[in-house]
């Protein structure tokens, strides 16, 4: 299981539809509603399989994937 920060001032989501890291997630464990907040937001999922394919697929570096076991 991994945590999933976006730090939303960073992220394109709001100002330009970018969509690579939940079109990139094989768990499509990433929604929509999650892109709303205006700070950092924090999800932890158990189907998360840590791939980091949101991280790395960022335009805006704006995700941080990293294992709940180093957190």
């Amino acid at each position: 299981m991994a945590i999933i920060r976006i730090q939303m001032e960073s992220c394109l989501r709001i100002t330009s539809q970018c969509s690579h890291c939940m079109d990139e997630c094989p768990m499509q464990l990433l929604e929509p509603e999650y892109f709303q907040g205006t700070t950092e937001i924090i999800i932890e999922d158990a189907n998360c399989i840590e791939c980091r394919n949101c991280e790395v697929t960022c335009p805006a570096k704006a995700i941080e994937a990293v294992s709940a076991d180093d957190s």
